[in-house]
C-alpha cells in the first residue's frame, strides 16, 4: 500500500515578488538605476499589473528623462490604483516636464484630493499655476504648502 505524505507542498517556482521589490527599491534609492530597472521588470514578467513595479519603473524613467515611457508606465500604474497620491504627484511632475501644464495641474489637484494638506503637492500645484500665468492661485497654493509644513521650502 502506498503512503500518502501530507502537510507539505511542492516548492514554488515563482520568485518572492515582495523580496524582489524590496531589492529594487533599495537599488533605486542608492541610484543603481540599471539594477532597479531589471528588478522591476522581472516583477512585471510575473505580475504585469503590479502597481509598485509600474509606478517605480515609471519614476525611474522620469529620472532618466525618458518622459514618454515614464508617463506610459505611471498611467498604467494608475490604471491599477487611481487613488495613489504619490503616483498622481509623479504623473504631474512628468507632465510638467513635458510642458503639459494643464494636465499636470489636473494631476496635482487629483493628488490633493487624496492628501489635501501635502506640502509637496501644494507646491507642485503652485508651480504649475505659475506656468499657466495664474499667479494669485499659485500664491494661495504656496501659502497652503507653508501652512501644511512651516519647514517646507
Amino acid at each position: 500500500m502506498a503512503t500518502v505524505v501530507t502537510g507539505s507542498s511542492p516548492p514554488s517556482l515563482e520568485p518572492n515578488l515582495a523580496e524582489i521589490m524590496q531589492r529594487g527599491y533599495s537599488a533605486h534609492g542608492q541610484g543603481k538605476l540599471e539594477e532597479a530597472e531589471q528588478l522591476y521588470r522581472s516583477i512585471l514578467t510575473y505580475d504585469p499589473e503590479n502597481f509598485n513595479a509600474l509606478h517605480l519603473l515609471g519614476f525611474l524613467n522620469f529620472q532618466r528623462g525618458q518622459l514618454g515611457e515614464a508617463i506610459k508606465l505611471v498611467d498604467a500604474a494608475l490604471g491599477v490604483d487611481g487613488r495613489c497620491a504619490a503616483a498622481l504627484l509623479n504623473r504631474g511632475l512628468i507632465l510638467h516636464a513635458m510642458g503639459r501644464f494643464d494636465e499636470a495641474l489636473a494631476s496635482y489637484t487629483d493628488a490633493l484630493g487624496v492628501e489635501p494638506n501635502n506640502a509637496e503637492m501644494l507646491n507642485a500645484r503652485g508651480i504649475a499655476l505659475l506656468d499657466l500665468g495664474r499667479s494669485h492661485e499659485a500664491l494661495e497654493s504656496f501659502e497652503g504648502a507653508l501652512t501644511s509644513n512651516s519647514h517646507y521650502m
